[in-house]
C-alpha cells in the first residue's frame, strides 16, 4: 500500500483523487471543506479538519477504517455518527458546540480523547471507556463530584 499523505496544495490533492490513489490521510484546513461523499476513501486512516466551521459530520461515518480524527475548533454539536468509527483510537473535539457525549460510550478502542472548549453536561458515558489514557475536558466548569466519579471510573487514565 502507498502511503498518501494530503496538505494544503490544491492542485495536487484534487490530480490525486481524480486517478483513484488510495488514500491514507488528510491533513488539511481548507481543501476539502466541500468534499461530501467519503465512501470513497475507505482505507482513510487519518483525518484533520480543524478551523473551517465544519458543523455536519454525517459524512465521516463511511470512513470505517479512521484510527486518528482531529476536528477542533469546528461548530459541531451532533457528534452521533462517529459511533460506526469502531477503530478510533485519538479523537480531538476541543472548541466545538458538543454538550452530548453518549455517542462515545461505547468506543472502546479509544486511547486518546478531547473535549475541552466544550459544554458537556454528562461525563457518565466515558465511565466504560477503559481503554482511554488521555482525556481533556474542562475541569474548571466541573463539579468536585463530576470530577472525582471520572478519575474513579478511569483510573488508568491522564485527566
Amino acid at each position: 500500500m502507498e502511503l498518501i499523505l494530503l496538505d494544503d496544495d490544491s492542485d495536487a490533492n484534487y490530480e490525486i483523487l481524480e486517478n483513484g490513489t488510495t488514500v491514507v490521510s488528510f491533513d488539511t484546513t481548507e481543501v476539502f471543506t466541500t468534499l461530501s461523499d467519503f465512501k470513497n476513501f475507505p482505507n482513510l486512516k487519518s483525518l484533520t479538519l480543524t478551523d473551517i466551521g465544519l458543523s455536519d459530520i454525517r459524512n465521516l461515518a463511511d470512513c470505517k477504517n479512521l484510527e486518528l480524527l482531529w476536528l477542533d475548533d469546528n461548530s459541531i454539536v451532533d457528534i452521533s455518527p462517529l459511533t460506526s468509527l469502531k477503530k478510533l483510537r485519538f479523537l480531538s473535539l476541543c472548541n466545538n458546540q458538543i454538550r452530548d457525549v453518549s455517542s462515545l460510550e461505547d468506543m472502546t478502542t479509544l486511547q486518546y480523547l478531547d473535549l475541552e472548549g466544550n459544554e458537556v453536561i454528562d461525563y457518565s458515558p466515558l465511565y466504560g471507556l477503559s481503554g482511554l489514557e488521555i482525556l481533556y475536558v474542562d475541569v474548571d466548569s466541573m463539579t468536585d463530584s463530576e470530577l472525582e466519579a471520572l478519575v474513579f471510573a478511569l483510573p488508568n487514565c491522564n485527566i
